[in-house]
């Protein structure tokens, strides 16, 4: 998430040029393949469905950087993949 705030503006990535960078959502893989087959998943998604997972994963859509801290996040990220 720091490297996503750190680029936001740069045109160079969707992140950037999006200015995406305030996580509402995840899910937590220990295998690069079920991620990656999950993050397709989702690609095809309507808009309205992505919605509805966000709003039982996270009710109020609250930023969770906010919420959680910033280390915890970190030492998740360094064990495990997220999507």
């Amino acid at each position: 998430m720091q490297q996503h705030y750190e680029n936001r503006g740069n045109s160079n990535s969707f992140a950037g040029k999006y200015y995406c960078y305030r996580l509402l959502f995840f899910e937590r893989y220990t295998d690069i393949n079920h991620a990656i087959e999950r993050e397709k998943e989702l690609k095809q998604m309507s808009r309205k469905a992505k919605e509805e997972i966000i709003s039982q994963f996270n009710p109020n859509w609250n930023f969770l950087v906010a919420i959680l801290n910033c280390r915890i996040l970190t030492s998740f990220l360094l064990n495990d993949i997220f999507i």
